[in-house]
């Protein structure tokens, strides 16, 4: 189960005497809880000191936060190379002052306090150290998802150069798109015709998305989309088609199935996003979805099995979410922890 890590602490901070020692050069500056220090792949141009309060930092590549409390040093690689790309987004987890530095500051120290300077500096390599530890776990972890994505690839029968793959694919949960499906359905009564079994729809809507924007920002709204992307893919078979179709919802294209298969395959995708636990730095967040599903009748269009399996989407909305409702009648989903 894909799950969003929480990672406390990191490099030992620097003793109160540095700290002292450092923050006489910086610029104290006051962030409200919430409010962006800096972002992901920005260039960075200063380094932080924490006085009062705590950062969370939010690494979307790792898809993991690190929380930083009172004397914590973050940023420090402007010290050593001004402008390099930011590899997290820094957020205020509560009010939070700052001792701001310059990259300046690494020639200043040099000239007037070298010794400081090597405990700097060593404290930063420790955190590079540390860095490149992670580096090769995140590598590891994105051969996984290579290897998985380049199943989801295998299922299509055209083979799809570089360009036509990024029109197909949503960019930020790496599943396919709403052109994507609409061109997959083109051929679903030659599809049917070809095989006993059927072809099957479901619709997964998150339930109430926009509390989740409003309360963490929509840093973490990415977040949760990509989680609950990959536990939708866990969810469903190797040859299933798993689409983002609007901004909080998620379809999957089932071909070759039954009803019952498809009913219990709806019940697993609301099961496996119903069992996330998304560590952030303000507690634990879960997420709940409504799925509506419904099976192909041969000789439709397109537009009435998106319709039907639309309708059973609102169905489940209209009974106050977090259930799956179908053509036939379902027992209950439960969640599985």
């Amino acid at each position: 189960m894909s799950s969003h890590n929480n990672e406390s602490g990191g490099t030992k901070p620097l003793s109160a005497d540095i700290l002292a020692g450092i923050s006489r050069m910086g610029t104290a500056t006051k962030y409200s809880r919430g409010e962006v220090i800096f972002r992901e792949s920005e260039p960075g141009e200063n380094w932080f000191i924490i006085e009062d309060g705590e950062v969370a930092l939010f690494f979307e590549h790792r898809k993991t936060t690190k929380t930083l409390s009172e004397g914590a040093v973050f940023g420090e690689l402007a010290l050593l190379a001004s402008g390099h790309q930011r590899t997290a987004t820094a957020v205020a987890a509560t009010d939070t002052r700052l001792r701001v530095l310059s990259p300046d500051l690494f020639e200043t120290l040099l000239g007037s306090d070298p010794t400081l300077l090597a405990v700097i500096l060593r404290h930063t390599s420790r955190y590079l150290l540390d860095s490149e530890q992670r580096l090769v776990a995140d590598l590891r972890q994105t051969n996984r998802e290579l290897e998985q994505s380049l199943d989801f690839l295998r299922r299509t029968k055209e083979e799809l150069n570089t360009a036509e793959l990024i029109a197909l694919t949503d960019t930020l949960t790496r599943v396919y798109n709403r052109r994507c499906l609409e061109r997959d359905t083109a051929g679903l009564q030659e599809r049917t015709g070809n095989t006993r079994r059927g072809v099957a729809f479901v619709l997964v809507d998150l339930d109430r998305f926009k509390g989740i924007n409003d309360s963490h920002g929509h840093h973490v709204g990415d977040l949760v989309l990509k989680h609950v992307a990959d536990a939708l893919k866990s969810a469903i078979r190797t040859h299933d088609l798993p689409f983002r179709v609007g901004g909080d919802e998620f379809a999957v294209l089932f071909n070759g199935i039954t009803e019952n298969e498809a009913m219990e395959l709806a019940r697993r995708i609301h099961a496996s996003i119903g069992s996330l636990r998304i560590e952030l730095p303000s507690g634990t967040l879960t997420v709940t979805v409504s799925v509506g599903g419904t099976m192909y009748h041969p000789g439709e269009s397109w537009e009435e099995f998106y319709k039907r399996a639309d309708r059973n989407l609102y169905r489940v909305k209209e009974k106050g979410r977090d259930s799956i409702a179908w053509d036939a009648p379902m027992e209950p989903a439960s969640h599985s922890e």
